[in-house]
């Protein structure tokens, strides 16, 4: 996975305790900032996730979809098989 450097300017303690952790971990002071981030990115709250932007971006006939989402996926799949 391609990584991108971005300078961040931290806090004294910030950096003592990024320090103590990669040495106890024996990783990277990178590493564990990557990982800081991926916890707080599975921690955002679900209207601040980006990825719900894709929500409503498309249309469908189908009125309940956002309902009955696992029926509509196993039709079309049934569909598939069908055809093979």
């Amino acid at each position: 996975m391609k990584k991108n450097v971005i300078p961040i300017y931290l806090e004294d303690r910030q950096e003592r305790i990024l320090r103590k952790l990669s040495e106890s971990e024996g990783t990277s002071i990178s590493s564990v900032v990557r990982k800081a981030v991926d916890l707080m990115i599975q921690h955002l709250p679900v209207d601040k996730d980006p990825a719900l932007r894709i929500v409503g971006l498309g249309s469908s006939r189908k009125k309940d979809l956002g309902v009955r989402h696992d029926e509509a996926i196993i039709q079309e799949l049934e569909k598939e098989f069908r055809e093979d």
